[in-house]
């Protein structure tokens, strides 16, 4: 599995109070990530996979709810079901297929 880092998720850690406009290679990313042959399920679950270990240290630390972690996802481009942004319930759900399976796999995302 490729891994994608969330550089919105980084800056969101960084600096929680300040919004981080994306650069141009960002937005040309994920242009390109929207085009990418998955389907949206697929999209939610690989970012959460990739962005796994900074997401965790950020609900230990801040607690800041699906609802904010959606919105992030937003951001970033990726898209949940139907080609909409993830919502907070459906994020919350598959983070924690993500977790059962880093955790399967031993630890290592």
């Amino acid at each position: 599995m490729q891994h994608r880092k969330s550089r919105t998720l980084a800056a969101v850690i960084e600096e929680w109070s300040k919004p981080r406009p994306k650069t141009e290679a960002e937005k040309a990313f994920f242009a390109w990530l929207n085009d990418y042959p998955h389907n949206s399920r697929q999209a939610v679950f690989c970012w959460l996979w990739d962005n796994h270990t900074e997401l965790s240290e950020m609900l230990v630390k801040w607690q800041p709810g699906w609802r904010m972690i959606a919105a992030i996802m937003e951001e970033d481009g990726v898209l949940g079901a139907k080609g909409a942004p993830p919502t907070a319930n459906a994020v919350r759900r598959v983070w924690k297929r993500v977790c059962k399976e880093i955790e399967a796999r031993g630890g290592g995302g």
